[in-house]
Formats: structure tokens, C-alpha cells, sequence
């Protein structure tokens, strides 16, 4: 079946390459990274580093990326830290990133994806939740826990003072803001940020997407495109995307 449809293709007159073809079906993150980032030895930094799925990303994508990622769920970060041992080009650092420093209640389930420095609100995802049934996860395995939390501005200045960063990557459900705010001293020396946007409030006290818009445009970053566009499987309503934006002195 496959070769039945390549032959297909081929015979459409527009589609002469695989970009060609891509481009039937949306632009991906890649295709935008290579638009905008020049250098083949980025610097990047990911925020809510999960199971390291940025980071396998970046690795693949650049020949040779310097990378600090973040994650405060200790048992994550023991499995990068061991996960990237042999890499030195990777840094794992085990606390939040934030507008604030010292120490914040941090939420845990046993779906890691989804945790957060904030309470989720489980009327919301049950309304809008698919098979995997996220609500009933929070109700049955949801604890607390105490980390570490710390701005990017006073990080930067102790480890990478001065340093340019390619890009600025955060992933922390509902805390994006927060993230970025604690970034604001650095925003100068950023390249491109990718930042999760959520539509709705599925953490109690997250800052609306469009205060992220805001902050992100008034330190003279513009809106590149949206990319892993996420909707509600009944209506097709658009419920989280990530955005790239790109800081307008180097577009």
C-alpha cells in the first residue's frame, strides 16, 4: 500500500520533494528551526525536562548542542542523570526555574508529564480529558512535595554569565509565566523561545497565555508560529500548542 501511494505522489505535478510534501502537511518544529537557528552548536535551555524528550530532540537535530536542562521531580532527574552521563555536553539540574528563590510545594502524580509548581484543577480535565483519564491519575496517585525553586536571571549569572543562548525552551504546565519572568534580566541574550500556551486554566492559578504574549512582546520578541498543536478530539477546539517566538534583533 505504502508504494502505492509514493507512486501516486509522484505523478502529482507540485510534489517533486519530501519538502514539497511536508509542507502539504504543515511545517514541523525542524523545518522552523533551521530558518531560524543558524548556528550548529546551539546553546539551549529546557525547562520541565520530563524524560529528556527536548533533549533527544536537540541532539538529533544539531551536530553538537550545549544543553541545561531542568527538572525538579527527583526521581526524573536521577534517570537523566544517569541517562546522560556520558555526554558532556548535557547539564541536569534538579529544581524549578521561577520568579522566585528558595523553596515551593511541587505537585507529583504518577502521569510525570503533567507536573507542575501548581494545583491542577480536575473538574477542568475531567471535561475535556480523552482516554487516559488524567483526572481519575490526580484523584488516585497526586502528592506534594518540597523543591527547590530558583530564577533563570540568578542562575545565568552564576554559571553562564554573558553567554548566548540559541534557545529558551519551557514545558511546566501552567507555570510558563512564572518561568519567563524569572528570565526577563537574560530576555536580551535569548535567540528564540518556545513556550507551551494553554487555552484554558487546567492548573489553578496559571496566568493566562495571552500575559505571556504580552511579556514576551514588550521585551521585544515577536510571534514566529505555532507548532504540536493539541485539540479536543469532540470539537476539534484548539486546548494547547507550543509557540515559537524569536527575539526581533535577530529576525
Amino acid at each position: 500500500m505504502k508504494k502505492v501511494i509514493k507512486k501516486f505522489i509522484k505523478r502529482i505535478p507540485f510534489v517533486k520533494n519530501q519538502m514539497k510534501i511536508l509542507q502539504l502537511k504543515g511545517p514541523d518544529l525542524k523545518q522552523f528551526l533551521r530558518q531560524i537557528i543558524q548556528n550548529s552548536s546551539p546553546t539551549i535551555i529546557d525547562v520541565g525536562a520530563n524524560e529528556g524528550q527536548t533533549i533527544d530532540f536537540m541532539l538529533d537535530f544539531f551536530d553538537n548542542p550545549r544543553i541545561y536542562s531542568f527538572e525538579p521531580t527527583l526521581s526524573l532527574f536521577n534517570e537523566l542523570q544517569l541517562k546522560y552521563q556520558h555526554l558532556q555536553n548535557v547539564q541536569i539540574f534538579n529544581f524549578a526555574l521561577g520568579e522566585t528563590n528558595g523553596e515551593i510545594e511541587f505537585e507529583m502524580s504518577d502521569y510525570s508529564p503533567t507536573n507542575s509548581v501548581l494545583k491542577p484543577d480536575i473538574k477542568l480535565y475531567r471535561k475535556y480529558e480523552n482516554q487516559l483519564k488524567l483526572s481519575e491519575i490526580f484523584l488516585n496517585t497526586n502528592k506534594q512535595t518540597k523543591v527547590k525553586i530558583q530564577t533563570f536571571n540568578s542562575w545565568y549569572r552564576q554559571n553562564i554569565k554573558n553567554e548566548f543562548i540559541d534557545i529558551f525552551k519551557s514545558d511546566t504546565q501552567g507555570f510558563e509565566y512564572n518561568v519567563l519572568k524569572g528570565a526577563e534580566g537574560v530576555f536580551k541574550n535569548i535567540g528564540c523561545v518556545i513556550v507551551e500556551l494553554q487555552f484554558m486554566s487546567f492548573y489553578q492559578n496559571s496566568v493566562p497565555f495571552f500575559k505571556i504574549c504580552e511579556l514576551l512582546y514588550e521585551n521585544n520578541f515577536i510571534l514566529y508560529t505555532f507548532v504540536n498543536i493539541s485539540r479536543y478530539d469532540k470539537t476539534n477546539q484548539i486546548i494547547q500548542l507550543d509557540a515559537i517566538f524569536v527575539n526581533n534583533k535577530f529576525v
